[in-house]
């Protein structure tokens, strides 16, 4: 059975869409709602699904408590945490099961990104490249400290693997549930990657990680290195041989710890850091990564060397154009696109694209609720 634990705190207005598209999902299926708390309208909007959904009502705790709340109350063997402002489409729960199978950790497929007002961004996550089978990921993360992966909304996790990470360390993981979960799966079990949208991902000003625009850099450094801590001694424990430099053979990771630089040097949580020698050592890095290929080293490459020189002013304009989830312009989509890493060529497995219906990408209209 599946279960779909949508954890929810102050999203009434998000909330009828996210449960409808919990509902809609096919096969066997639960659906959970863990309220954290909320001291807006939340409880009376639940009041309307009691005979079709399971509300557990608690203190407010953070993500992570909830989380763990609601994996002690499902009963399935695959579990989503679908956040309350987010939407799965209706072919969700049919891939999840063709994919999921005994030894995986987890399957992950992409989202798309929505505004507040449901509207497309244009902006689907993340990019699986074919040919990103388990083993790749696992090579990727043991060498890299990173591989993609996307949101808490965007996974199913397999019950043995909660079971033997969770509850989630509050103290450094109170509100990064998705960051602890994605950085260990690796190291417990098989990633499916399914390249189809599965679900959308809102985007607005209530986002945990969607304030504090360029200033938010130094904050996500340190929930990276706090994470990648984190995986190292996991593989430790499981005798997993990890890349003392991993984090500097990632391109994802060298772009934060170039912008935390520039944009948060008081609160930059790598004090040592100076940026010829960062670009230096980042140069290096993408030079040995052979999943890379030249275009994408030296498109990277230059890319950093832009972060390490430009002026601020310059770069508080740029940053938001190439990043931004308002969406991006075709050239920059062209260019980023050549910057993707790649698996090898005929890797040993193939993830099969599913032969089951395809997802609606129109998630009003496949939750069957409007906002």
């Amino acid at each position: 059975m599946l279960s779909i634990v949508v954890i929810s705190y102050n999203y009434a207005r998000y909330l009828p869409t996210a449960v409808e598209s919990a509902l809609i999902q096919d096969g066997p299926r639960e659906v959970i709602v863990v309220d954290d708390g909320s001291t807006d309208d939340s409880m009376e909007v639940l009041a309307n699904y009691r005979d079709r959904i399971q509300v557990i009502q608690k203190p407010n705790g953070g993500h992570a408590s909830a989380v763990y709340t609601g994996f002690m109350a499902a009963r399935g063997n695959t579990i989503i945490f679908l956040d309350s402002d987010d939407v799965l489409y209706g072919s969700c729960a049919s891939v999840v099961r063709e994919h999921m199978s005994k030894g995986t950790s987890k399957v992950q497929y992409r989202l798309d990104t929505i505004g507040a007002e449901g509207e497309d961004k244009q902006l689907p996550f993340p990019d699986y490249a074919p040919g990103m089978d388990p083993d790749y990921v696992f090579k990727t993360a043991v060498e890299k400290g990173w591989y993609p992966c996307p949101v808490t909304s965007g996974n199913a996790w397999s019950r043995q693997y909660l079971a033997t990470v969770l509850p989630v360390p509050d103290d450094r993981f109170r509100n990064n549930t998705d960051g602890y979960l994605n950085v260990l799966a690796p190291l417990y079990g098989k990633v499916i990657s399914v390249p189809q949208v599965l679900g959308a991902y809102r985007v607005h000003g209530g986002n945990h990680w969607a304030g504090g625009g360029n200033l938010a850099w130094s904050r996500y450094l340190r929930h990276e290195i706090e994470r990648h801590e984190l995986f190292q001694q996991h593989a430790e424990r499981l005798h997993i041989p990890v890349r003392e430099d991993a984090l500097l053979h990632s391109p994802q990771h060298l772009e934060c710890r170039m912008l935390s630089l520039r944009f948060t040097r008081e609160r930059h949580p790598v004090p040592e850091d100076r940026r010829p020698a960062l670009l230096a050592r980042s140069a290096q890095g993408l030079m040995r990564s052979p999943d890379l290929s030249v275009v994408a080293r030296l498109i990277w490459t230059a890319y950093l060397a832009l972060l390490a020189v430009a002026p601020v002013a310059l770069l508080e304009r740029l940053v938001p154009m190439l990043r931004g989830a308002e969406g991006r312009s075709g050239w920059v989509r062209k260019v980023i696109s050549w910057t993707r890493a790649r698996p090898p060529a005929a890797p040993a497995k193939q993830i099969a694209t599913p032969v089951g219906p395809v997802p609606s990408r129109k998630c009003l209209e496949d939750a069957g609720a409007s906002l």
